[in-house]
C-alpha cells in the first residue's frame, strides 16, 4: 500500500462444520444395517437436518450440520417410503409392518436418554457401533366422511405425534385428501395423534376444518373425521 491509501486487508477463514461418522447393526443378527434413514436433529430450535442413509455395509457419514448441541436421529425405511395410501385393501388395513425402532444418540432409544452433542466447527465424531432392535409399526385407518362438506372437495391433511409441550410431526409429511375419500396411515408408533383437516382455496370465512385425536396401542386404529359447517370439529378414534 501506498501513503495515504486507505484499503485494508481483510482475511477471510472458512471452517468446513462439524463430521460425524457411525455404523447400524441389527441387534439380533448383528449383520450390518443398509438404507436407513439418519439424521441430525438440532435441540435448539427443534429442527431436522436433511437425512443421509446407510450404506451396504451400514456406515454412515453425516458432514455440514450447524455446530451446537445436537443430536442423532436414526428412523425406520418406512418413513422413506409410501406414509398414506387412498387405495387399500381390508388386508392392507389390517397389516401390522415391522421395521427398526426409531431412536436418538448418544443415549439410547427415546429422547430422554439422550446426551446432548457438543459440536465444534471442524471436528470430527465418530458413534461407533450402534445396534438397533425391530419393533411393531401400525395402521390407521380414517374414514374421512363427507358430512358437512363437498364431496370430492381438496383437503390439506397432516398427522403430528403428541409429545408432552410439543406436537413433533411423526416423520410424515403433510398430504392431499378429498372430502370423502378413506386413508390409511402407516408407520404409526404408539402413542397420542391428532389428526388435522384444513380445506384448499377457501375463503376463510367459509373454512371448515377438523382436528380428529386418536389413539395407537397395540393395535391398528380406525378413525372418522367429519367436517360441520362453520367449525373444527372433533372424531373419533
Amino acid at each position: 500500500m501506498t501513503a495515504g491509501d486507505t484499503r485494508r486487508e481483510i482475511r477471510i477463514s472458512i471452517q468446513r462444520g462439524p463430521r460425524i461418522t457411525g455404523r447400524l447393526e441389527d441387534a439380533d443378527t448383528h449383520e450390518p444395517v443398509h438404507g436407513l434413514p439418519v439424521a441430525i436433529q438440532e435441540i435448539v430450535p427443534w429442527q431436522t437436518e436433511p437425512n443421509v442413509t446407510t450404506e451396504n455395509d451400514g456406515r454412515f457419514t453425516y458432514e455440514g450440520w450447524t455446530a451446537g448441541p445436537n443430536r442423532l436421529r436414526v428412523m425406520p425405511r418406512l418413513w422413506s417410503g409410501e406414509r398414506v395410501r387412498t387405495k387399500f385393501t381390508e388386508d392392507d388395513i389390517e397389516a401390522v409392518d415391522q421395521d427398526y425402532e426409531e431412536s436418538y444418540w448418544p443415549g439410547g432409544s427415546d429422547l430422554k436418554s439422550v446426551v446432548p452433542m457438543q459440536a465444534i466447527p471442524g471436528a470430527a465424531l465418530d458413534m461407533g457401533t450402534i445396534r438397533l432392535r425391530k419393533t411393531a409399526y401400525y395402521r390407521a385407518h380414517i374414514a374421512f366422511q363427507a358430512k358437512g362438506c363437498e364431496t370430492g372437495r381438496p383437503y390439506q391433511v397432516k398427522v403430528a405425534r403428541e409429545v408432552p409441550g410439543r406436537k413433533i410431526p411423526d416423520g410424515e409429511k403433510e398430504f392431499s385428501a378429498a372430502c370423502g375419500q378413506d386413508l390409511l396411515l402407516l408407520g404409526l408408533r404408539p402413542g397420542s395423534y391428532v389428526a388435522t383437516f384444513q380445506p384448499k382455496n377457501v375463503p376463510a370465512e367459509e373454512e371448515q376444518w377438523a382436528f380428529v385425536p386418536f389413539a395407537i396401542t397395540d393395535r391398528n386404529a380406525k378413525v372418522t373425521a367429519e367436517m360441520r359447517m362453520g367449525s373444527r370439529s372433533g372424531g373419533t378414534g
